[in-house]
């Protein structure tokens, strides 16, 4: 066989492919079609799980993902050191995992044949965890945090004297600040910042202490309270410092993606900020990235 002969057999195997898999997408779409006929509530149950899948996605990015911010400065030279984890967004794999079982009535019948619902489910359930883990790399070294907090007097007013920021402050152009009052064993916490078009935006939530974490273990969710019992929208946040007379703090999360420099007065003491950055440098946290807070533009409130 000359080399025009194995090109061309080359194609017609290719071109042989091709009519297989345009088959096997007609078949498919054929099953699908059949399947949402049998079961007309098939395709709006596929529908509002997609569409629930996709404001679950919106919002988990608007509140964990921060956009970068032209008001930052790099502070002193040694302030960024410390080990850096190494940070992969999976969350898609969780997504995923929660979309998938509707999906369940549209796969072939041969796939369905071998492999019972309930199998499956148990698969997911056990390949699904091991996947993040395998894509999320090496976990976060775990945060050293402040031996004990005294919930009365961390209570009240903190204004922001920098961040990591949240998705809710990326439209901050004052000073914010964060309210926390205790409430029948509970937090109530209220944020607040200014917005560039000169009103108030304001984010209130819900605050758990983690048992035997010295109080410095919290879990934090801003969502509506009628779905503050989803596993998810809840995030996890820690004191790693508050000084003894509860004036200056430093909260952070264990991913190292956000951190807050917290203060009862607008300014801080500059020897009180050097030493706050060192300490979340230590810890890992990429300190050069800090917004700080412009006090002259947060007006009172």
């Amino acid at each position: 066989m000359n080399r025009a002969e194995r090109i061309h057999a080359v194609e017609l195997r290719l071109i042989t492919r091709e009519e297989a898999l345009w088959r096997r997408a007609d078949a498919l779409v054929g099953r699908a079609r059949s399947e949402a006929a049998q079961r007309p509530w098939l395709l709006p149950a596929l529908a509002g799980a997609a569409a629930l899948a996709a404001v679950g996605g919106w919002w988990v990015a608007r509140r964990f993902r921060a956009a970068p911010s032209a008001n930052t400065r790099t502070p002193a030279a040694g302030n960024a050191s410390g080990q850096r984890a190494a940070l992969k967004d999976t969350r898609w794999v969780r997504a995923f995992g929660a979309v998938a079982p509707f999906a369940w009535p549209l796969l072939p019948l041969s796939w369905r044949s071998r492999m019972s619902p309930r199998t499956a489910v148990a698969l997911a359930g056990i390949g699904l965890p091991l996947v993040e883990r395998l894509l999320a790399g090496a976990p976060a070294p775990p945060l050293t945090t402040a031996p004990y907090v005294d919930l009365l007097r961390y209570a009240g007013r903190w204004h922001e004297i920098a961040r990591l920021p949240a998705a809710f402050e990326r439209a901050c152009a004052g000073q914010p600040s964060a309210d926390y009052r205790l409430e029948h064993g509970r937090i109530r916490v209220e944020n607040r910042c200014a917005d560039e078009d000169g009103g108030e935006r304001v984010a209130v939530g819900e605050a758990q202490i983690l048992p035997g974490s010295g109080n410095a273990h919290w879990r934090v969710s801003f969502m509506p309270p009628w779905l503050r019992w989803l596993p998810f929208g809840w995030a996890e946040l820690q004191v790693l410092h508050v000084d003894a007379d509860y004036r200056v703090a430093l909260v952070g999360q264990a991913d190292r993606r956000h951190l807050w420099l917290l203060a009862r007065d607008r300014t801080i003491d500059a020897a009180d900020e050097a030493a706050l950055l060192e300490l979340a440098a230590t810890q890992g946290f990429a300190v050069e990235d800090l917004v700080f807070a412009n006090a002259a533009d947060a007006g009172t409130r």
